[in-house]
């Protein structure tokens, strides 16, 4: 048997053998006036502790008392019954002036004649906890005839080594929850033992049909009993995907088959109770099922990773010719848990080499069902170069709240395997968002304000990665970004990625005070040649505010200005040489002290928009049709692309009813140029080539 035994103070006086939560190391006892000793004068001998009810059960009952469960109404020092809790009101400060030694207490009973759950007992607050360092949880050491003591913990959770041992010959066991400390704190519950997981209640209304069957099944009777339930999971079928729910479920079963509805409750220490409801859907007598075809649409039945591959049912039939309705099993797991419902048409993608047997499940109007299934192989790529990641942005700061939108189609793999693009949004160091193969992903902030370090990850099929890095700004909840003082190059605020990863700045705003604040400095990390355009718009103007760029080499002259009588400055600039340029917002002009003039800065970088072309061939007989893909073509700024086709070299670019898709037919031999012309919303242009050559039949 473990025991904890106390240490004697002078003159037989017994202390605190205050130990930490768990079999770990030693933490302080009270110093001064110690706590125990006051404590023990206070506390019934443990021989005086009366026998409780004989329990054999170690179930929530048996080892849960609430805050108001104290064994007898006087079992409590400076502390009131409130409906189920236990309001606790000491007033220790034994180095106060004066000194105060208002400890409070409770003590809770139990009885359980084979103990067989933890070692730990949990102790939970409602509202703000005490500190730590004033609770201590004792239990009843009838062997030693003294009380056993640790000090509390922040999570409320102690540890008695050895805890059924403690437990008298009659199953008792007592538990002392002290406060040695200041304030007004209410106590909610003591447990023996860890969690306990939570309790299943539903009713259903229907569980067998012929057909098909809808059921609506109600478990808001689960409880937890030792806390708070979060949430539900269902898989209503019986396959391996949960769906986070809440307690009611509505599913249609729209086929024939024997299911076990799987539940799944959870509560807040991390407790899940599962639980599993028979359903059975029999077939319709007389009704004959369909006959289940699938095939590839694209004729692709292998190829090179990643593969996609467009599945096709059309040629499934039913005898009775009714309405068919169509389910998929990709991952061959045997669960058909994608719907397309009546289209027979699924568009699937492999991204890892390997021989794979995707299956369609097709249902007639009855629940009458039959299955067809094709085989797909996917190649490995020869090429082993890691993929080159780059990662863009529209806004680096935006003053309108919502969506941000990030784009990684400038990533590219010289393989031409990209199998995922991961994110982390927060710049924490955690990719904790795949998109797939979806080089496009947006985030909504919740954050008061600050600059986030946004970081994609791409992947090949190799396993082979890179990283790009976007920092964006958020606005504060202030809506003040501009700190000062920012008055002079030196303390300029850093426009971040724009003219760089991003290409907006839109209504960043800043203010200027007569007399006190007559100017703010910017600085622009420019990263590439070309124009970039910078707007200062006047908010609310007591005064006519210019604005200027410099060159750091030269902050005397400026390279560009505006100075207009109107309420708005714009000037448009032309970057020769990638590097930091000073902006200058400021007055010339006098007026009255403090009087202040707000103004937005909204920055543009006019980048063109990308162009990447591929043809479904290189080498074509003449007379073959070939098919150009402008799929990897972008826009900065996100707002789509209109698509001109070149697709017989002849240098003149048409509009294609396919978006980014352009089809000619080969009608030339030798090698000739085709191309796709991409145009954004603001008419700026680029151009893509690539090569086609013709040869005879």
């Amino acid at each position: 048997m473990f025991r904890q035994l106390s240490g004697l103070l002078a003159g037989a006086m017994l202390l605190l053998a205050a130990c930490s939560s768990g079999s770990g190391g030693q933490v302080n006892q009270p110093t001064g006036d110690a706590v125990l000793p006051q404590l023990e004068s206070q506390l019934p001998a443990i021989s005086a502790l009366p026998a409780m009810q004989r329990s054999t059960s170690n179930t929530p009952e048996a080892c849960i008392r609430t805050g108001a469960d104290i064994y007898k109404v006087s079992a409590k020092m400076n502390a009131e019954v409130t409906g189920d809790k236990l309001s606790m009101s000491p007033t220790y400060d034994p180095q106060g002036d004066p000194p105060m030694h208002g400890l409070s207490w409770g003590i809770y009973g139990f009885n359980i004649a084979d103990y067989q759950r933890g070692t730990e007992i949990q102790a939970k607050w409602n509202g703000t906890a005490p500190a730590s360092s004033g609770i201590y949880i004792g239990v009843s050491d009838y062997s030693s005839g003294h009380w056993q003591w640790r000090q509390g913990t922040a999570d409320g959770t102690v540890d008695f080594p050895g805890l059924a041992d403690y437990f008298s010959a009659n199953g008792d066991l007592y538990v002392v929850v002290l406060l040695a400390t200041e304030g007004q704190f209410t106590f909610g519950r003591l447990r023996l033992g860890g969690n306990f997981p939570p309790v299943i209640d539903y009713t259903i209304d229907n569980d067998s049909a012929q057909g098909k069957l809808t059921v609506n099944i109600d478990a808001s009777a689960s409880y937890d009993p030792d806390g708070t339930l979060t949430f539900f999971e269902w898989s209503a079928e019986g396959g391996p995907i949960f769906e986070p729910s809440g307690p009611f479920l509505y599913w249609e079963y729209d086929h024939v088959g024997e299911y076990d509805c799987i539940g799944r409750a959870h509560d807040l220490e991390g407790g899940m109770t599962e639980f599993v409801i028979p359903i059975s859907v029999t077939p319709v007598p007389g009704n004959d099922p369909p006959v289940a075809d699938i095939y590839s649409e694209s004729e692709v039945e292998s190829g090179l990773v990643p593969l996609s591959v467009t599945l096709n049912a059309q040629d499934s039939t039913d005898p009775e010719n009714g309405f068919m309705t169509f389910r998929w099993d990709i991952d061959e797991d045997g669960y058909f848990e994608q719907f397309t419902f009546g289209s027979p048409v699924f568009k699937a993608l492999y991204i890892a080499a390997g021989t794979y047997n995707p299956s369609v499940m097709v249902i007639d109007e009855f629940g009458a069902v039959d299955t067809a299934t094709m085989q797909i192989e996917v190649l490995p790529v020869e090429g082993t170069e890691a993929p080159v990641a780059r990662l863009e942005a529209v806004y680096w700061y935006d003053n309108t709240a919502g969506e941000r939108y990030f784009t990684a189609q400038g990533s590219y793999d010289p393989d031409n395997d990209i199998v995922k693009y991961e994110w982390d949004f927060e710049g924490d160091g955690t990719f904790d968002v795949d998109s797939g193969i979806d080089p496009v992903n947006n985030v909504t902030y919740s954050q008061d304000g600050g600059v986030f370090n946004v970081t994609m990850r791409v992947t090949d099929s190799g396993g082979r990665s890179d990283t790009a890095t976007c920092p964006v700004m958020v606005t504060p909840f202030s809506g003040q970004p501009e700190l000062e003082p920012n008055d002079s190059p030196e303390t300029a605020i850093s426009l971040g990625s724009f003219g760089n990863e991003c290409v907006r700045v839109r209504d960043f705003p800043g203010q200027l005070k007569f007399a006190e604040d007559t100017e703010d400095w910017y600085v622009v990390h420019a990263a590439h040649n070309g124009q970039l355009w910078f707007n200062l718009i006047f908010t609310h103007s007591f005064m006519d505010m210019d604005i200027e760029m410099y060159s750091p080499l030269d902050l005397v002259n400026p390279l560009y200005f505006s100075y207009s009588d109107t309420d708005n400055e714009f000037m448009s600039v032309l970057i020769t040489a990638p590097g930091d340029y000073f902006l200058r917002v400021f007055t010339d002009q006098a007026g009255e002290a403090g009087q202040d003039s707000g103004y937005k800065l909204d920055f543009w970088d006019p980048s063109k928009p990308v162009a990447f072309v591929t043809a479904s061939a290189t080498v074509v007989e003449t007379g073959t049709e070939v098919v150009l893909n402008a799929g990897r073509s972008y826009d900065r700024y996100l707002e789509g692309l209109i698509y001109f086709f070149d697709m017989d070299g002849d240098g003149i670019f048409e509009s294609e009813p396919g978006g980014w898709l352009g089809t000619g037919t080969v009608s030339w031999e030798g090698p000739q140029e085709l191309g796709v012309k991409v145009q954004d919303m603001l008419g700026m242009e680029s151009i893509a080539t690539v090569t086609v050559t013709g040869i005879a039949p």
